[in-house]
């Protein structure tokens, strides 16, 4: 299944403050697992959804398996690509 980040494509837009941006990336994509019904997915995001599921995978890494991110602005390594499984 391939979700459009809020505002992008046909979904729509939500607030993403910029002091709370992580927090609320995480939260929103939380409530969708949720919406769902799935305890863990494995996910996947490119550039800025990159950076969502790089969140979401730090904030609860029982959530995201087999996760992988490419040119993630929030990777932990400077490579342009980061992994986690």
């Amino acid at each position: 299944m391939a979700i459009d980040l809020p505002g992008v494509g046909l979904s729509d837009p939500i607030d993403l403050p910029r002091k709370r941006y992580r927090e609320t990336a995480v939260a929103w994509l939380d409530s969708l697992l949720d919406a769902l019904e799935l305890d863990a997915a494995a996910l996947l995001g490119h550039s800025g959804g990159g950076r969502w599921r790089y969140g979401t995978q730090s904030a609860h890494p029982g959530r995201g398996h087999a996760a992988r991110a490419d040119r993630c602005p929030d990777c932990p390594r400077p490579a342009a690509r980061c992994r986690s499984d």
